[in-house]
């Protein structure tokens, strides 16, 4: 078997570690992993859900608060995590709002706050340690039955 010369050698290191970046970078987040470090489902104290009108619904704004011993959070959870999340680095500042409601869940979380936004575009927004933007696949159809699920509690 023929030896690798050291400029070789060099260039397949550098090629791992990019691809451990890439997968760092890339790879798809369970709903926890995508809030960021500290999250905990199992840590919540509450969730306090905004749903502000739009579209057709401008106006009709209602704020509630749910607590992990509510069944409709347990739901919630186990839609959320249901997904896996991918990272999405482009420009993504302006929104397109599809949805009757622009959704905003706070997740309190022992003095701490972790948000979860989405108006029915791609892109939904996650505010934690960090501020990321991620999406997934069927997007619409996901938002639209979260959506569902807490006009339930109105």
């Amino acid at each position: 078997m023929k030896q690798l010369s050291l400029k070789h050698k060099i260039a397949l290191v550098e090629l791992v570690v990019l691809m451990i970046l890439g997968c760092y970078f890339f790879l798809p987040k369970s709903f926890s992993q995508a809030m960021g470090k500290g999250f905990d489902p199992d840590q919540v104290t509450a969730v306090t859900v905004q749903l502000e009108g739009a579209r057709g619904k401008r106006g009709e704004d209602h704020t509630f608060t749910l607590s992990p011993t509510d069944p409709i959070y347990t739901e919630l959870i186990d839609r959320l995590e249901s997904r896996k999340y991918l990272p999405l680095y482009l420009n993504t500042t302006v929104r397109t709002t599809t949805l009757d409601y622009v959704t905003t869940l706070t997740f309190e979380q022992n003095g701490a706050d972790y948000i979860f936004s989405f108006c029915g575009d791609r892109a939904m927004d996650v505010k934690g340690v960090k501020t990321r933007t991620v999406q997934l696949k069927n997007y619409e159809a996901f938002q639209s039955s979260l959506l569902a699920l807490l006009l339930g509690q109105v």
